[in-house]
């Protein structure tokens, strides 16, 4: 749809940075990550894959922490911005 209304080069862009950004900073970062575990701590692989796993809770729970306040009233009611 939003090909529709600009050009879709527009939407490849949008894709590509995106692309970049997200899969080349999480590739550094896993890249030290995994660097910095084996080489300077010594971790064996199946307990860095441990860490790994703790580290990502947060991101696994996101989506679900995102909907629950969305839809579960917080102090008694739902948190909406309006626009006056």
């Amino acid at each position: 749809m939003l090909a529709m209304e600009t050009h879709w080069s527009f939407v490849f862009g949008v894709v590509v940075v995106y692309g970049i950004s997200q899969g080349l900073g999480g590739a550094l970062g896993r890249v030290g990550m995994e660097y910095y575990m084996k080489d300077v701590q010594k971790v064996q692989p199946s307990e860095a894959q441990v860490y790994s796993g703790i580290t990502n809770i947060p991101w696994i729970i996101k989506p679900l922490w995102g909907l629950l306040t969305d839809v579960v009233p917080i102090v008694g009611s739902l948190l909406i911005i309006s626009e006056p």
